[in-house]
């Protein structure tokens, strides 16, 4: 089976430790490690920090990148002076310290240069100490790097030097997603996800695709995968959350945030804009043959209205990256409101008019092969009310082993199709739209274009198309949940 998990029991270490070498058993397993993250359960005696510093040193030395947590902080000035030449000068490091561990290194850096500072100065004490040609072991006129500084809070402070300008520049991670509060230990699963981008940068063979250094793109990356694993694992458990249930959400919110599986995944919703009488006019007719519905003005405003709450559902998931507007002239309103329905703090979808075609099946097409130049893509209703951000996951996942999928609805049509790669035209022809064949024909052309199609993995789930439908979702509120 593979191994996980490898660990070296520091009472092996102590006779090396003391001697400031790097222990043997570590030494040898180095060249097989993509990365080092030493902090988090580490503890403050005596012999395990020496043999942290050890650690870090040798990571150093052997090139692996390495991230500095929790007590592997405390380990870097814990006789109250800053030990900066463990890490001063080297990029592939990351320092992750809280509001506290940071204003402790910082006091550390001060009581180095025996000098008083400002709380600012003091913390420019820090990012010099890091980046000093003597700490570092360069000569003094040598251009050098320094290490990544992640600054923890409700907003993650990413510092890094760029050596060609000898200056410090930041990235604030401000993305308002995740638990109200942090979890205790929820450090570590950061800790562990910068990690396991840095290990991957390492790796990777492609040209950096911008500027900044590789371990702040790492860090940056990673705090926001921690964000949404913390968003997703407190809307299923609210106030219990704890931070194996954070742990358990990592792996679909790099799913969702980063799809690497074979490309970015676009996913787009078609829309207009509610307009009274322009949209969901089937409803509206329906609504009109109901005693309880006196005139054509009622029916078609609440039409609207249901449309309105069913597509802001839909706008409002973040991974809607793309809306299609039905008619051109309503693309700047529908932007408005798409703005309006993420709020200041999200990233409003790009809104793109559809095709003028009056054939839903070319316009479909157009919208695919516009988003699938970039990876795979996808296009959800947004008349579904028990559409979920997992079911988009899910379609995701099921791309992977067909290449076309769809989402199957109730009246024999579907709901979502998600495509691998662009689109031949022959896909969407030859279908009678609005009818209860939709989904059993497009099945048949996906068969006729030589593509393997998932049609029945996903659940049925009901759009709002009658006065039944309505009815329906009324009686199914479990349909409302996010």
């Amino acid at each position: 089976a593979d191994v996980d998990v490898m660990v070296t029991p520091c009472e092996e270490m102590e006779v090396e430790a003391h001697g400031a070498t790097a222990p043997g058993k570590l030494v040898d397993a180095l060249p097989r490690l993509h990365a080092l993250v030493v902090g988090p359960g580490l503890g403050r005696k005596p012999q395990a920090l020496r043999c942290a510093r050890a650690a870090m040193q040798a990571a150093r030395q052997h090139g692996v990148p390495l991230v500095v947590d929790a007590d592997g902080l405390y380990a870097l000035h814990a006789d109250g002076k800053l030990d900066a030449g463990i890490l001063a000068g080297y990029p592939r490091a990351v320092l992750t310290p809280n509001a506290m561990e940071v204003r402790r290194l910082c006091d550390a850096a001060v009581a180095s240069t025996s000098s008083a500072s400002s709380d600012s100065d003091s913390l420019g004490k820090l990012l010099s100490a890091l980046r000093s040609p003597t700490a570092a072991g360069e000569g003094a006129g040598d251009s050098i790097d320094a290490p990544v500084l992640c600054l923890k809070g409700s907003t993650d402070k990413v510092l890094f030097h760029v050596p060609d300008e000898e200056a410090w520049h930041s990235v604030d991670v401000d993305d308002p997603r995740g638990a109200p509060k942090r979890c205790g230990g929820q450090g570590d699963i950061l800790a562990g996800c910068i990690g396991t981008f840095l290990g991957w940068s390492k790796l990777s063979t492609q040209s950096q695709p911008t500027s900044l250094p590789a371990a702040a793109v790492a860090t940056a990356a990673a705090s926001v995968v921690v964000r949404s694993a913390a968003e997703r694992a407190f809307a299923r458990n609210h106030r219990a959350t704890g931070t194996v249930d954070i742990l358990n959400e990592v792996g679909e919110a790099f799913h969702l945030e980063y799809d690497m599986l074979e490309g970015a995944l676009s996913v787009a919703a078609f829309a207009r804009y509610p307009v009274p009488g322009k949209c969901k006019t089937r409803l509206a007719a329906s609504l009109l043959s109901r005693d309880d519905v006196q005139s054509a003005e009622i029916a078609n405003s609440l039409a609207c209205d249901v449309y309105r709450s069913l597509a802001s559902r839909v706008i409002a998931m973040p991974c809607i990256s793309h809306v299609f507007v039905s008619e051109a002239q309503d693309a700047e309103r529908l932007k408005e409101w798409c703005a309006d329905i993420r709020g200041k703090e999200h990233t409003v979808p790009l809104v793109v008019p559809q095709v003028d075609d009056k054939d839903l099946g070319r316009r479909m097409h157009h919208a695919l092969t516009c988003m699938t130049g970039s990876g795979r893509a996808m296009i959800v209703g947004t008349d579904v009310p028990g559409l979920t951000a997992e079911h988009v996951q899910h379609a995701a996942r099921l791309l992977d082993s067909h290449d076309v999928v769809l989402g199957p609805a109730y009246d024999g049509g579907y709901y979502l199709v998600a495509v691998k790669h662009a689109p031949p035209v022959e896909l969407f022809e030859g279908i009678e739209w609005s009818t209860s064949q939709v989904r059993e024909q497009q099945v048949a052309a996906c068969l006729r274009c030589g593509l393997s199609v998932s049609s029945e993995d996903l659940p049925v789930l009901r759009d709002v198309d009658t006065a039944d439908d309505l009815s329906e979702w009324h009686d199914k509120p479990e349909w409302l949940v996010l």
